[in-house]
């Protein structure tokens, strides 16, 4: 995370081609454990630090975080 900070913004920019006139789709709302809901605040802050992502209120699409367990360890 440390050495994205200085990479340029304008590299990493990703935009969805979603087309306006269809209609969005919501996932069901997963519930995690409290472990894994702690390592999802933890690395969402992480790229919420470094400014990879930012916050977007959706009230109509949701897609919940998928959870990959390394071969080292962890979340």
């Amino acid at each position: 995370m440390e050495d994205v900070l200085s990479i340029p913004h304008k590299l990493m920019v990703h935009w969805l081609n979603i087309d306006p006139h269809i209609k969005s789709i919501k996932q069901k709302r997963r519930h995690f454990s409290i472990k894994r809901n702690q390592a999802i605040f933890v690395e969402l802050n992480k790229l919420l630090a470094a400014k990879i992502i930012n916050e977007i209120q959706y009230p109509t699409w949701l897609l919940n975080p998928i959870m990959v367990k390394p071969d080292r360890g962890g979340w």
